[in-house]
């Protein structure tokens, strides 16, 4: 008997049963990069993707986006979302059909540059 999860495979030669351990998710953040400025009030367009072994690729309610650990900011592949000034951290959540969840994150600067004139004295 032979059994893969898609990237590994096993095998048994006896009548037994045997299972294979469920692989996590793997998870990736496309856009925005990490370290990203984003100008203030710009909607963002969220781009993210995940695979598990046993699932595929994961889309729809299976892809939660967060700023930090609370708010809710997209589910799926796509979300396009507004965010508050400052240094913000997002989430990607992956929840395959086992319920098992993997989380990436980046964090990014949202808001305009400052530039400040330099000011000389003459004495």
């Amino acid at each position: 008997m032979l059994a893969t999860n898609g990237v590994r495979t096993g095998a048994d030669a006896s009548d037994g049963t045997f299972v294979v351990a469920p692989q996590s998710s793997q998870v990736y953040i496309l856009f925005p990069r990490e370290g990203q400025r984003v100008t203030l009030e710009e909607p963002l367009t969220l781009v993210g993707y995940a695979f598990d072994p046993e699932d595929g690729i994961l889309s729809g309610e299976s892809l939660n986006r967060t700023l930090g650990n609370s708010v809710r900011i997209g589910i799926g592949t796509h979300a396009v979302t507004t965010l508050p000034t400052g240094r913000q951290t997002i989430i990607l959540t992956a929840t395959d059909s086992q319920g098992n969840r993997t989380s990436v994150s980046i964090e990014i600067w949202v808001g305009f540059d400052v530039y400040l004139p330099m000011v000389t004295r003459n004495e």
